[in-house]
């Protein structure tokens, strides 16, 4: 079994719309232009490394916001606690990256959290089952993702059952909109689960044995 891993906020019925009500205090200087060309959002999209520069030095909650949980959501991107930090770190060591930043709450004191860059990129998809559909790619190598009409979360999700041996977290490698979701181990999930994190949502994603079918995968 594998999981897609999202951050929701404190009213799971209202997941993406309930977050945190802050100013940012960025570390990238406002007047300096991004030399490499890729924003946050372009990066975000393909599931790729968010450099330190571009993530919040420091959220400082204004009036109204709801309680931090322990996960932040950053759209497609999360950030941990501490403790949670240290989970993922032991269950999967090296395959991801964290950036401390503070979080200021209403009543002044200041809590320690820490974005999760996801360093492991792998092709697990089982293209043209489901919902999924692989169309090909762009003259610019990108992968063309078919998705149905009304797509929403989760979708007809299956993976290769054994592409992620021994990773436990990782990024679809150049799906498109799929690239930006975190996929987890069914061991991570199991361990996220019983620490009782709050904030975090799990959807599970059919896995298929390479053995036990004839489907063609890139």
């Amino acid at each position: 079994m594998a999981y897609i891993l999202t951050a929701i906020g404190p009213d799971p019925d209202k997941a993406g719309t309930d977050g945190i009500i802050c100013k940012t205090i960025n570390r990238f200087p406002k007047n300096e232009i991004q030399k490499n060309g890729n924003t946050y959002a372009d990066l975000c999209f393909r599931g790729l490394r968010i450099p330190e520069l571009l993530v919040p030095k420091k959220l400082v909650l204004l009036p109204g916001s709801t309680p931090v949980l322990d996960t932040i959501d950053f759209g497609s991107k999360i950030a941990l606690n501490h403790h949670l930090t240290a989970l993922v770190e032991h269950i999967a060591p090296g395959q991801t990256e964290f950036i401390p930043f503070e979080v200021e709450l209403l009543d002044g004191s200041v809590r320690s959290f820490y974005f999760m860059n996801v360093l492991q990129h792998l092709a697990c998809l089982c293209w043209n089952m489901g919902n999924v559909f692989d169309r090909g790619r762009s003259p610019n190598g990108t992968r063309l993702v078919g998705l149905p009409p009304a797509w929403g979360d989760p979708l007809d999700v299956r993976i290769r059952s054994d592409a992620h041996s021994g990773v436990h977290i990782w990024h679809e490698q150049d799906a498109g909109k799929i690239s930006r979701w975190m996929f987890i181990s069914d061991e991570l999930a199991r361990a996220l689960e019983e620490s009782g994190a709050t904030g975090i949502r799990l959807i599970a994603v059919k896995e298929i044995s390479s053995s036990s079918t004839s489907v063609s995968w890139h």
